[in-house]
């Protein structure tokens, strides 16, 4: 099975899904598209309370990583 990440997966299928649509991959894989180790896309999340969970908790770590001034 080709494995893509999310974002060659949107660019391949004229998608424009945030990554938290997707069940990514726990390790790193290779992007058979850009060619970079990326976490890949290994299904699709179907729940839309398990999409707003992963995206708030997606942002909420994007939030506490963000450099300090």
């Amino acid at each position: 099975m080709a494995e893509f990440c999310p974002e060659c997966w949107n660019r391949i299928n004229n998608y424009s899904d945030p990554p938290e649509m997707y069940i990514l991959s726990w390790d790193y894989d290779l992007c058979e598209e850009c060619g970079e180790w990326k976490r890949v896309v290994v299904g699709r999340r179907k729940s839309l309370l398990a999409i707003l969970f992963f995206s708030i908790l997606y942002r909420i770590k994007k939030h506490r990583n963000r450099p300090k001034l």
